[in-house]
């Protein structure tokens, strides 16, 4: 599968809940599809979890 077809079915999902669910729900499918997509990165390890929550860069001679 490529980037397209995989964004066409998530907007498909996403038309889908609009129109039987509502707004609310539409945000609340996105928002689980985010952590989703976020956990599924961190467990193959395209994603660290340093990167997202670590401290920034330290400075040297402190």
């Amino acid at each position: 599968m490529n980037a397209a077809t995989i964004g066409a079915g998530i907007g498909v999902l996403v038309g889908l809940v609009l129109v039987f669910g509502g707004w609310w729900q539409a945000l609340v499918v996105i928002g689980l599809g985010l952590v989703g997509l976020i956990v599924g990165r961190i467990i193959d390890g395209q994603l660290d979890i340093n990167d997202l929550f670590g401290t920034g860069p330290r400075r040297r001679g402190r």
